[in-house]
C-alpha cells in the first residue's frame, strides 16, 4: 500500500537519524518498532488504511518476527503467526541477528562464480 500513514508514526527504530518503520518491496510490507505496542500500533494503522480503499490484509500471510518473547496476536479473531527468521529480498533475517547462513551462502556463491569464471 503506498501510503499508509506510515510516515507520520513515531513507531519504528532509528537508523542514521532517521525514523523506519517499513521497508516495502513490490506488494510486500515490513514492518519495524521498538516494542510490542509500537509494532501493534504500525499493524492497526495498515489495516485502517487499507480498509479506507477497499482492501483488507490477510492475516494468513501476516507474519511476526520478534527479538525476545511476545504475546500471541490476533486480528479479527485469527491468530498472527510468530517467525524465528523470514526472507527478505534473499536475505535470511533472523530474530537473534545471526547472519552466519547469510554469510556462508555469499561466500558459495562467490566461489561458484570464481571457479565457473577461472
Amino acid at each position: 500500500m503506498r501510503n499508509a500513514g506510515l510516515e507520520e508514526a513515531q513507531a519504528g527504530i532509528k537508523i542514521a537519524g532517521k525514523n523506519i518503520n517499513n521497508l516495502r518491496y513490490a506488494d510486500d510490507t515490513t514492518l519495524m518498532a521498538e516494542s510490542e505496542e509500537e509494532l501493534k500500533s504500525l499493524l492497526m494503522k495498515v489495516k485502517e488504511e487499507s480498509e479506507k480503499v477497499g482492501l483488507k490484509i490477510s492475516i494468513q500471510k501476516t507474519k511476526i518476527m520478534a527479538s525476545s518473547p511476545i504475546t500471541s496476536w490476533q486480528i479479527d479473531g485469527e491468530t498472527v503467526e510468530t517467525m524465528a527468521d523470514f526472507i527478505f529480498l534473499g536475505s535470511k533475517i533472523t530474530a537473534d541477528g545471526d547472519c552466519r547462513e547469510a554469510l556462508h551462502a555469499a561466500v558459495h556463491k562467490v566461489a561458484e562464480s570464481t571457479q565457473l569464471s577461472g
